[in-house]
């Protein structure tokens, strides 16, 4: 069996799993619907994973022929992929920071162009439908994938303009996208290049390793083990169910279980107004330099989890636990002090995103629809 394996920037063949280093980026606005971002330069035997500034974990994606290298934001909140296109470069004159995908230039583009629009909180795309070859990590897909070009004004999408990536790959089920298409992983799975559509984030902060493992389960050290709970049925997309949600004396999903989706988009943990205002004004316990700052996120003064209380979350029969200092960073939001990875927004679905994927690494099952959090025995 062969396996493709990335480490640090290079890849080793070892076999049909592709294991893609990534790195962390920070961006300015913490909240899910400022999300996207990714990395830099892939050949096709490269598919990096960036972290962009404490907010996003980003990945080369190979799409024509010859390859076209695009940054994109791996997200399984989304369930679609899309690049930007040349096409848009005249009419709304996208800033040559962005790589744009030149149809004219693949041999093996197929055109399809309905048309495309998908909202993102706060931002949205717009454009046309196509098929192309994709790759990752040096590995082609032998099929099209559909994805989309966007051509709509590039400022719809709330990408800052100093964040190099040029669209987002998402990691959802095709019944969730727009485009009702498989993800690229999903392609590869079809094609029989990879032995499972399975993914695994193993997520850390700036500076420490991080990387995606697609195509089988990751190897476990001897003192791990994976918790596996099932997605919630007609969901369509990586919804599970909360038991217990629970910090200092606050319960919550007791009589009535909760709905989490576990996001690598979101680069906060995300609660209904309600469950936010009672979880934050427990998890500060005796602290007294932690309140609501102007920008909706919470901070201390101090760039220091000690005294924060652990948030616990029950799911299939198992504790979850999150201590403070999975929960604080610091940052351009912080000025010196500490930001609360938490957030507040009018939706009953909890986000579970960067924080507890950072805690917990998290396999995503396409062919169970399931996912795996890694735990100690």
């Amino acid at each position: 069996m062969k396996h493709v394996c990335l480490v640090l920037g290079f890849t080793v063949v070892l076999g049909q799993v592709i294991e893609i280093p990534l790195n962390h980026h920070e961006r300015r606005r913490p909240l899910r619907d400022q999300f996207w971002s990714v990395p830099q330069g892939l050949n096709s035997k490269n598919l990096p994973m960036n972290n962009i500034a404490e907010s996003v974990y980003t990945a080369d994606l190979m799409i024509g022929t010859p390859y076209q290298p695009f940054r994109v934001l791996v997200d399984t909140g989304s369930a679609d992929t899309w690049v930007f296109s040349v096409a848009n470069r005249k009419p709304f004159e996208l800033p040559s920071l962005f790589e744009s995908y030149n149809h004219s230039k693949s041999s093996t583009y197929t055109p399809v162009g309905s048309k495309f629009l998908i909202h993102y909180g706060t931002g949205q795309a717009s454009g046309f439908s196509a098929q192309d070859v994709v790759a990752l990590g040096g590995v082609q897909s032998k099929s099209k994938m559909t994805f989309a070009e966007i051509d709509g004004p590039y400022q719809e999408t709330n990408i800052p303009l100093g964040y190099p990536q040029d669209g987002i790959m998402g990691f959802g089920f095709p019944a969730y996208s727009v485009l009702r298409s498989p993800n690229p992983l999903q392609v590869l799975k079809n094609d029989g290049l990879v032995p499972k559509a399975v993914a695994t984030f193993s997520l850390a902060r700036t500076g420490a390793s991080s990387s995606l493992l697609l195509g089988d389960l990751p190897i476990l050290a001897s003192n791990e083990e994976i918790i596996w709970v099932p997605v919630v049925p007609f969901e369509s997309s990586w919804i599970i169910e909360i038991k217990s949600l629970s910090a200092g004396g606050y319960q919550e999903c007791i009589l009535t279980a909760c709905k989490a989706l576990i996001d690598s988009g979101s680069t906060f943990m995300s609660f209904p107004k309600y469950t936010f205002q009672h979880l934050t004004s427990n998890i500060r316990g005796s602290r007294t330099d932690c309140g609501l700052a102007p920008q909706g996120f919470w901070k201390c003064s101090k760039l220091n989890p000690d005294g924060l209380i652990p948030l616990s979350f029950e799911v299939n029969g198992r504790t979850l636990t999150l201590e403070g200092k999975d929960f604080m960073r610091g940052g351009t939001e912080a000025n010196g002090a500490g930001v609360l990875e938490l957030s507040q927004f009018d939706d009953p679905v909890f986000i579970l995103g960067q924080p507890f994927m950072r805690k917990y690494t998290s396999i995503f099952d396409f062919d169970n629809e399931r996912i795996g959090f890694v735990v100690k025995k």
